[in-house]
């Protein structure tokens, strides 16, 4: 429940105030002052409801959850590590212009090292297709609906007008892709089985 006490401070649009590195104030849902909260290892806050349980409070969760926005509000910012060549596996990658395919523009990136061009593709490498449309079909396929209701849906829903030959050709060819890849995973399990 403090939780989502914590997540409506935050949605309100009272955001917590950093004082110091690890300390922050948190504004009164009620309107009547402000309560501490400092994150340093354990959690504190000056609030009667912290004070009396001496367990995280709304003001605690919502610092911890304006904390997660902000990294990753960070992270899209300062956007997306540069990737490793994949030719010399060299670190020196510059950006180089966009490939403007038929779905997205991929980003291309150049190795100052080798002097190779390349485009970083971590979906389904050298593949054609979408790789959000791409599991979608995958995804629409195994939960029992016909070729035909596919690809009505990429239609009425994405506005793409994908044959349902085309569509079963892409789910036999990621299917074997995918197959071949859980074919290489080993589960860890003990030795007691429970029924």
């Amino acid at each position: 429940m403090r939780v989502v006490r914590g997540y409506a401070i935050i949605s309100k649009g009272d955001t917590p105030k950093q004082v110091g590195e690890e300390t922050f104030i948190v504004p009164s849902q009620s309107g009547n002052g402000e309560y501490k909260v400092t994150i340093n290892g354990k959690c504190r806050c000056t609030c009667p409801d912290f004070v009396e349980r001496q367990k995280d409070c709304k003001h605690i969760h919502a610092v911890k959850l304006f904390l997660g926005l902000k990294e990753k509000v960070m992270k899209e910012l300062v956007g997306k590590e540069k990737p490793n060549c994949p030719y010399c596996k060299g670190l020196n990658i510059i950006r180089f212009g966009r490939r403007y395919c038929k779905d997205r523009v991929k980003q291309r990136y150049g190795c100052t090292d080798c002097n190779k061009r390349f485009i970083e593709e971590k979906d389904f490498q050298k593949l054609k297709g979408n790789a959000k449309i791409t599991t979608l079909m995958l995804d629409l396929y195994f939960k029992g609906i016909s070729l035909r209701k596919i690809s009505d849906h990429l239609n009425q829903f994405y506005d793409l007008k994908i044959n349902a030959s085309n569509i079963l050709r892409r789910i036999q060819r990621y299917s074997a892709i995918i197959n071949d890849y859980v074919k290489t995973l080993k589960p860890e399990v003990s030795e007691l089985w429970r029924t």
